[in-house]
């Protein structure tokens, strides 16, 4: 019962999508009288979904490469590596997940504009790897604290440097996590809307995310072009998802549990 609940707003947007306007109005809730695929075309072709898709490709994979990337060296660092001030460090990172977005949004802005970044891909990708980084090395470091020191202090003992190690011992230990954190990274960047609102006014720069919100007309909303225009934005998601599935399931129970004990 959960799951038909589950799925019936995607239900509803399917239907609307392949509707046409003047049906959509007459019979909102039930099944059309034909399939009607031109509001997919025409947001694809006519109203620059194809590039609105590239857009929000290259932020969320740019983000996703950069927090993985930053989270597993910090995460290392935290976990294997004694350094004065250590766990002070670490919890300044963790106060960061208590930081609304929109509580610093203003301060941002300026900073953002202050720096020149405005209608660049980069005014987006920093703020969002600055907001994702402190669940990334959280996630990261509760994993890599699993790992034995023994086989770390057996490598440094072979003349293994902390970055040999990283690469050679630690990289392919936590592929379940990197996979895990990849994916989740992925999925709050392409979900990010306030930010690239804001930040990318141009609208050859806009994500799939923001793009959808400039589809609503000044006088009348087009129901079945949004809604098609929403299926397509969230299809990338879905694929990843049944894709990674069955690691993404095993490397967030590799993340999770030990903090749960």
């Amino acid at each position: 019962m959960s799951t038909i609940i589950a799925l019936l707003p995607i239900y509803f947007t399917f239907i609307t999508s392949i509707k046409s306007y003047e049906e959509f109005f007459r019979n909102p809730a039930g099944f059309p009288n034909r399939l009607l695929l031109d509001n997919y075309v025409g947001m694809i072709f006519e109203k620059g979904g194809l590039k609105y898709l590239t857009n929000s490709m290259v932020i969320s994979c740019s983000s996703t490469l950069i927090v993985v990337l930053c989270s597993l060296l910090a995460g290392y660092a935290f976990a294997k590596i004694k350094f004065r001030y250590k766990e002070h460090i670490f919890l300044y990172f963790l106060l960061g997940m208590m930081i609304p977005e929109a509580g610093i949004f203003p301060a941002l802005f300026t900073e953002i504009r202050n720096l020149n970044l405005m209608n660049t891909y980069l005014g987006v990708i920093l703020p969002e790897v600055a907001f994702q980084l402190p669940l990334g090395i959280f996630l990261m470091r509760t994993f890599l604290m699993q790992i034995p020191d023994e086989v770390l202090e057996a490598a440094k003992i072979d003349g293994a440097r902390e970055f040999t190690i990283v690469a050679r011992i630690i990289l392919p230990l936590a592929q379940p996590a990197i996979l895990s954190l990849a994916v989740l990274s992925f999925m709050f960047a392409w979900q990010r809307y306030l930010i690239p609102l804001a930040i990318l006014q141009e609208p050859g720069l806009r994500p799939l995310t923001v793009a959808i919100f400039y589809f609503v007309g000044r006088y009348m909303i087009d129901y079945p072009g949004i809604s098609a225009a929403s299926l397509f934005s969230i299809a990338p998601l879905l694929l990843l998802f049944f894709i990674a599935q069955r690691a993404f399931s095993r490397g967030l129970s590799a993340l999770v549990g030990p903090s749960m004990k």
